[in-house]
């Protein structure tokens, strides 16, 4: 029987050293597993951070890029349409990020018609002031005290399904613009889907105002330009 007691103790005893073995390699596992993690989500926030800041710049340049359209009003008698639409073109050839750039009158209710019938002048034949339905269609505004519609527009291709839509109507759209023009400073709104978007894309506006006859912001007469 001795011989068959030293067999089963080399047995349980190598056994055992399997298992002990195994549970080194897993703990080794595991700790490099966790370790090579760690690396990874320190390299994904360096590459985040790194973004992060490259998308800051852009962002700032833009922002740079948009009051130089409220010099061009303000040293313009008149803007027409062709005009702002070269003008805004330069600009957008220097700043990629910008999807599109637009001149936003504040229209007083009893001069609406006069707008509209200006932009049919300039051949924009179905021009109405608008508002969105959820459904993201597009519909004749009601009345009100006033509207601020995508007047002018730039570039036309791709955009040219917000022309006449009044931004006043959408409660963010409406709280940007009218914080910039009672400070007189650039707002922007926060992340929205534009009308314009065909798919669930979000970008967001930054509105920067141009007062008529360099008037003081308290005097309330005055255009927004985004």
């Amino acid at each position: 029987m001795r011989p068959v007691i030293q067999s089963r103790t080399r047995f349980l005893l190598t056994g055992w050293a399997l298992v002990v073995a195994l549970l080194l390699s897993l703990g080794i596992f595991f700790a490099l597993r966790r370790l090579e993690n760690q690396n990874a989500l320190a390299a994904f926030h360096d590459v985040a951070h790194e973004r992060f800041d490259a998308l800051e710049i852009n962002v700032r340049l833009t922002l740079d890029n948009i009051p130089a359209l409220e010099g061009f009003f303000d040293a313009s008698e008149h803007v027409d349409r062709r005009q702002f639409a070269r003008f805004a073109a330069k600009l957008l050839d220097h700043d990629q990020t910008i999807q599109a750039l637009d001149w936003v009158p504040r229209v007083p209710r009893r001069l609406r018609l006069a707008y509209e019938m200006a932009a049919r002048g300039d051949g924009l034949s179905s021009f109405q002031i608008s508002d969105r339905l959820p459904g993201g269609e597009l519909v004749r505004a009601g009345e009100r005290a006033e509207y601020f519609p995508v007047f002018f527009l730039a570039p036309l291709t791709g955009n040219d399904s917000i022309l006449g839509f009044d931004l006043a109507s959408d409660p963010t759209r409406r709280e940007a613009l009218q914080r910039a023009a009672a400070s007189g400073e650039s707002a922007a709104t926060s992340r929205i889907i534009l009308v314009q978007e065909q798919r669930n894309q979000y970008g967001f506006l930054v509105f920067h105002p141009c007062y008529r006859g360099h008037a003081d912001p308290s005097t309330r007469q005055r255009d927004a330009t985004r």
